[in-house]
């Protein structure tokens, strides 16, 4: 797919939001590897902004400030590097916070009309989504909505 400018046609820029292995081989982090090698030999512009947060056991799948404090961190260069992309990929969280982040940065893609892409890896999104209340529900739903495509590998 090619867009046109004014001057030339151009590939798109591509922009990936998800984790990488700089913190330990996980099979996301080598799927976003594989894709920002491939995107680049053909010649696109791809960005990549790591959601990779380094964890230890305990608090898996806790909230802890310092989590917070790395997604906020996170957040606002991803915001910046959404307007200059015309594709985001992004890796859809199974955990509330995570969804939250997700749901700011879809909302903005959308905003800016860019075409984004989720990509739902593991199974923890559905429990998380229905622990969750009515009103994140409802904002869940609607990031959703407003994907272009959502990438899926086997049902849940």
């Amino acid at each position: 797919m090619t867009y046109k400018s004014k001057k030339q046609s151009r590939k798109p820029r591509i922009l990936i939001i998800a984790p990488s292995c700089r913190f330990g081989i996980t099979g996301i982090g080598l799927c976003v590897e594989s894709m920002l090698d491939g995107f680049r030999e053909r010649g696109h512009d791809t960005t990549h902004s790591d959601t990779s947060i380094k964890l230890q056991g305990s608090i898996i799948g806790k909230w802890k400030l310092s989590k917070a404090l790395r997604q906020a961190t996170m957040l606002v260069p991803a915001l910046f590097r959404i307007i200059r992309s015309d594709i985001v990929y992004i890796t859809l969280a199974s955990s509330r916070f995570g969804a939250l982040r997700d749901w700011c940065l879809i909302s903005f893609s959308a905003l800016l009309r860019k075409r984004t892409v989720g990509h739902l890896h593991g199974g923890g999104f559905r429990s998380m989504y229905e622990e969750s209340a009515p009103l994140l529900q409802k904002r869940f739903r609607r990031a959703i909505g407003k994907l272009a495509a959502v990438i899926v590998l086997t049902p849940s």
